[in-house]
């Protein structure tokens, strides 16, 4: 394998999935895949640990969470089933309770692991990360992260007591997905696939041929949402650029929702623009897919500053934000402002969570599309746990 030495940021290569209906117009083509599900055995089903809320007794987000509280770079966002939001980046994993309270579930804030060394596994302060960049939770409210480094990476979980353990060694994620089979779909970036981390610790890549997976999300009917936001490499000096979000069915069928991908050298179909099918654009550093409960699509438009919308009608929207110009500043939609947005999660109220990551912030976008500051302090960087509001 051709090493590239990355610092820092990736090459854009992106994969984004969220969970939708069928029936959104698109252009489909055969994925390269035998099969979207390897048989596998299917372990029994995780029970969920005392004290974590379920369905029938969710948790209740605060407004705001501790006001003093502080972040550093936040990436990574996911919530599980009791309403607990997790942050990851600069080296940790945070959680912010229902209550507003934040703590430090793992890692240390601004310390790393060793990329060329053994992982460091261990609770809470014990354990190390490099780079998070993707986070997800099963039934059980485990937590699971993709953590990268140069072109490589590992994958990492986190018990809801901070116990972190690495449960796969070897691959450049930015996306991940867990599914009721107690498997893993990872966007694997660095080898433009889609692969699936079996119970019992096998790799499958399933989808090759994307393009730079930057996330990845599953519905109920087995579909798998794609953000393919970023560079092909075709002969030296003839670089094209493609950004779409694609469905793939569960039989491998390709389906391009949103955007086009480029159709000779130098083309470039990245960019801003809101609208149905191909005449869409995306930015090409698009990450952080999430779905609502009614399948519309969310993700971070990082570079362009914005948060956009996938709609259940197949129309791409901007949610908030405003395309090409950073900033802080809270207001209902194209008033706010982000600054390198990485990550978003969905409540079961429809709120958004976005990690703001070069505000050091996490903000909150109601249904109504209104942005407030909800945890964090814009352009003041930190790492400060805080009690319940």
């Amino acid at each position: 394998m051709i090493r590239k030495l990355i610092l820092g940021f990736c090459i854009p290569l992106a994969i984004a999935g969220c969970g939708g209906g069928d029936g959104v117009p698109g252009t489909e083509t055969q994925a390269s895949a035998a099969s979207m599900m390897p048989g596998t055995s299917v372990a029994p089903p995780s029970l969920p640990e005392p004290g974590l809320p379920t369905p029938e007794r969710p948790g209740l987000p605060a407004e705001r969470a501790a006001p003093e509280a502080r972040f550093t770079s936040p990436y990574a966002l996911t919530l599980d089933r009791g309403g607990n939001l997790y942050v990851g980046g600069n080296g940790t994993v945070r959680r912010i309770a229902p209550d507003g309270s934040v703590t430090t579930l793992a890692g240390v804030n601004g310390v790393f692991g060793d990329a060329f060394g053994p992982p460091a596994d261990g609770t809470g302060a014990a354990a190390r990360f490099n780079r998070l960049t993707a986070l997800d939770t099963d039934a059980a409210g485990h937590l699971y992260a993709t953590d990268t480094f140069l072109n490589e990476g590992r994958i990492r979980k986190i018990t809801r007591q901070g116990n972190v353990t690495t449960v796969f060694e070897g691959i450049y994620g930015l996306g991940i997905e867990t599914d009721e089979h107690h498997g893993l779909y990872i966007a694997d970036n660095f080898r433009s696939a889609i692969a699936r981390l079996a119970p019992d610790g096998s790799l499958t890549r399933l989808l090759e041929g994307q393009l730079e997976p930057r996330g990845v999300v599953r519905d109920a009917g087995g579909n798998l949402y794609v953000l393919n936001t970023g560079q092909d490499f075709p002969p030296l000096g003839k670089t094209t650029y493609s950004c779409t979000l694609d469905r793939i069915s569960p039989t491998g069928v390709r389906s391009t929702l949103a955007g086009a991908r480029a159709a000779q050298e130098f083309d470039n179909t990245c960019g801003h623009i809101d609208g149905p099918g191909a005449g869409a654009r995306i930015g090409a550093g698009a990450q952080g897919l999430a779905s609502d409960q009614a399948g519309n699509l969310y993700f971070a438009d990082t570079d362009n500053h914005t948060i956009r919308r996938y709609g259940t009608d197949g129309v791409l929207t901007t949610v908030a934000g405003s395309a090409g110009v950073a900033g802080s500043a809270d207001g209902a939609g194209g008033e706010a402002r982000f600054n390198r947005p990485t990550s978003v999660a969905v409540d079961a109220a429809g709120n958004l969570y976005v990690a703001d990551s070069g505000n050091h912030a996490i903000r909150k976008i109601t249904p109504a599309g209104v942005v407030s500051t909800y945890a964090g302090q814009p352009g003041e960087p930190g790492s400060v746990d805080a009690g319940p509001v």
